[in-house]
C-alpha cells in the first residue's frame, strides 16, 4: 500500500507540473506558485528571482523605478504632449542628484 501511495504521489506531481506548464500565462499560476514557494507576494517573488539571476538588472529596475517616481509629473506631461500632437516629443528634465542612502 505504501508503494502505491508513493507512485501515486510521484505521478500526481508530474501530472500537475505538466498541466501547470501549459496553462495560459494570464491565469498567473506560475507566478502564484513561485510566490507561495518563496513565501512572498507575486511581485516581490518575481523581483527576488530577477535579483538572484541577474543582480545588475535588479539594480537597473530599482533605478528606473526611482527615476519614474521622482519625475513622474514631467514624464506624464511630455507623454500627454506626444499624444496630443501625435508626434515624437523631445522633453528636457531637470534632474537632481539622488539623496545619499
Amino acid at each position: 500500500m505504501g508503494g502505491a501511495a508513493l507512485i501515486g504521489a510521484v505521478l500526481g506531481t508530474i501530472l500537475f507540473m505538466e498541466i501547470n506548464r501549459h496553462v495560459p500565462d494570464d491565469w498567473g499560476w506560475s507566478a502564484d506558485w513561485a510566490a507561495w514557494l518563496m513565501q512572498a507576494d507575486p511581485v516581490q517573488a518575481g523581483y527576488q528571482l530577477i535579483d538572484r539571476n541577474n543582480p545588475g538588472l535588479a539594480t537597473e529596475v530599482n533605478e528606473d523605478i526611482r527615476l519614474d517616481n521622482a519625475y513622474a509629473d514631467a514624464l506624464h506631461k511630455c507623454e500627454d504632449e506626444a499624444t496630443q500632437t501625435g508626434k515624437e516629443q523631445r522633453c528636457v528634465l531637470s534632474v537632481t542628484p539622488p539623496q545619499a542612502r
